[in-house]
Order: C-alpha cells, then sequence, then structure tokens
C-alpha cells in the first residue's frame, strides 16, 4: 500500500524539530524528546494509545498544566512487527526539576511499551516471532 510521501517528510521534519530545537523550547519552558520501540503487529494499536494515556497520566501526576504532545511514527515495517518512534514534549512552567520529571515521565512510558510487548532496545535487540511462538 503505497501512502504517499508526505508522512515521511513530516516524520523526518518532526525528528529534526525534537532533536535540533529542543534546546531552544526550553527557554520557552518546553521540553521534548523522542524514543524508538519495536513490537508485534498485533500489538501496534494498543502500544499507541497506552503509552499515550501513561504519558498523560504521568505529566498530571507531575504536575504539568497542558496536556502534553505525543505522537507516534512507524519508521519500519517486518513481517511480524513494526519500530515506532515516540514523540512526546510539554511545558513545564511551574514544575519543579523538569528535566528529572521528563526522566520519569519517560520510564512510565517506556514501561508501559514493554507492558505492551514492545522493546525498549528498538529493532536493534529485538528478534520477533510469530504470535503463539
Amino acid at each position: 500500500m503505497f501512502i504517499g510521501a508526505e508522512n515521511g517528510l513530516r516524520g523526518y521534519f518532526l525528528t529534526f524539530t525534537i532533536a535540533y530545537i529542543r534546546d531552544f523550547a526550553m527557554n520557552y519552558a518546553y521540553i521534548a524528546e523522542s524514543f524508538e520501540t519495536s513490537v508485534p503487529w498485533s500489538n501496534v494499536l494498543t502500544l499507541c494509545k497506552n503509552v499515550k494515556e501513561r504519558i498523560e497520566n504521568e505529566c498530571k501526576a507531575k504536575g504539568v498544566k497542558i496536556k502534553p504532545f505525543t505522537s507516534f511514527r512507524l519508521t519500519q515495517v517486518y513481517e511480524t512487527g513494526a519500530t515506532i518512534y515516540v514523540y512526546f514534549g510539554f511545558c513545564y512552567d511551574g514544575v519543579p526539576n523538569p528535566v528529572e520529571a521528563y526522566s520519569e515521565i519517560e520510564d512510565g512510558a517506556r514501561d508501559e511499551v514493554m507492558k505492551c510487548g514492545g522493546s525498549i532496545s528498538h529493532h536493534h535487540g529485538k528478534k520477533f516471532y510469530k504470535e503463539g511462538k
């Protein structure tokens, strides 16, 4: 199925934005980053839904007042699963020690990835197995 190059270009723009403009954004009380995961096809949608909810809940618990930005990008496909980049960020205005808060929120997101059958070592460290094996 061909879905066009536009989504790929937007994905690379998002990667560039988060990777290279995050320091600038911190001047405006915004912190963001990305991490990668791999997951079997049967868990892709569940992982995205649950990780987004976990990030939102973790942000609320840390005192983040504005709903965080959360996005997912499927970057590689395999017979048995996919690689997904998780992007998220939040306005840390009023949050004590925002770097520590970010780290704890990301830890929660990674924990949720594993609960959904994903790997926190991306596609390099996980061999996909067929369902039921």
